[in-house]
């Protein structure tokens, strides 16, 4: 959420483009993308414009475009990667694809519930 080309939230979009593709079907790239960049536009159009108690901007269309450029290059140089080091292919150990799983559903959870729960005082988008 953000009024600015590149914000605070930049980073977070990059690293969920890179969680993405680590854990979204690693063994099949199309599928990967698909899935990846629905779920990532979901949220995106989930986001509130702007909060009417206060009439505060809180997304512009420019930061919903630049979030997803930047996720989909945290995806892109993961694939990049993915492809030329074998170090990348986290599905091999359990543990890291586990973990790693569970930090981009926990964000992606918390995300959607940012916006589907605008006035909850602990993670709403309008506190």
């Amino acid at each position: 959420m953000g009024t600015e080309l590149i914000d605070n939230w930049s980073l977070g979009h990059f690293l969920g483009g890179v969680l993405a593709r680590l854990v979204i079907f690693p063994n099949n790239v199309g599928i990967s993308f698909i899935l990846s960049f629905i779920i990532h536009l979901g949220c995106e159009l989930l986001e509130h414009r702007e909060n009417p108690s206060t009439g505060k901007i809180l997304e512009t269309n420019k930061n919903k475009v630049s979030d997803m450029v930047m996720f989909l290059v945290g995806w892109t140089l993961i694939q990049l990667l993915y492809e030329r080091i074998k170090v990348w292919r986290v599905y091999n150990n359990k543990i890291v694809y586990f973990v790693l799983l569970v930090i981009f559903v926990y964000g992606t959870v918390l995300e959607y519930l940012r916006e589907l729960f605008p006035y909850n005082k602990w993670n709403g988008a309008f506190k």
